[in-house]
């Protein structure tokens, strides 16, 4: 089963990702991801899925990443503590592999715009949201069928 979780309340406390978190903490869940920082398609390699977990699965998401390169998708692989995983941080302690997506345009151009009157979704630019679906659905689709996962 793939799910596709939309967490709310990250800012008054975490609510949302940890009820989740402890409502399923005995499911089988094998991986987490998020895109805390924005939607925005990588333009270059200061893009990244911040990943927390073992080397192995390490491993096979940079595999995952470099068919996303060799498809004009810059993206790489940075380690990341549990702490820095933001809602994910629970699914990261209980040893889960997870992966948060950090476009390079997260600080200098998201941050303009987070919590404040033009916080819309017109901020994206074409194919930012179709870009990012794809880095995910690729992951998904990819650790989905992967027996050795």
């Amino acid at each position: 089963t793939i799910r596709a979780i939309y967490w709310t309340a990250e800012e008054q406390g975490y609510y949302g990702s940890s009820s989740y978190f402890k409502e399923h903490s005995n499911d089988n869940i094998v991986f987490a991801a998020e895109s805390d920082e924005g939607a925005f398609r990588p333009l270059n390699y200061r893009s990244a899925l911040k990943y927390h977990g073992d080397r192995r699965h390490k491993a096979m998401i940079e595999d995952l990443v470099i068919f996303l390169n060799t498809n004009r998708i810059p993206l790489r692989v940075i380690n990341s503590s549990a702490d820095d995983q933001i809602d994910l941080e629970p699914f990261a302690k209980a040893g889960i592999p997870v992966a948060n997506y950090l476009p390079d345009r997260a600080k200098d151009h998201y941050f303009k715009y987070h919590h404040t009157n033009a916080d819309y979704v017109t901020v994206f630019e074409e194919n930012d949201l179709k870009t990012t679906a794809a880095i995910f659905s690729t992951l998904v689709y990819y650790i989905a069928n992967e027996e050795r996962w």
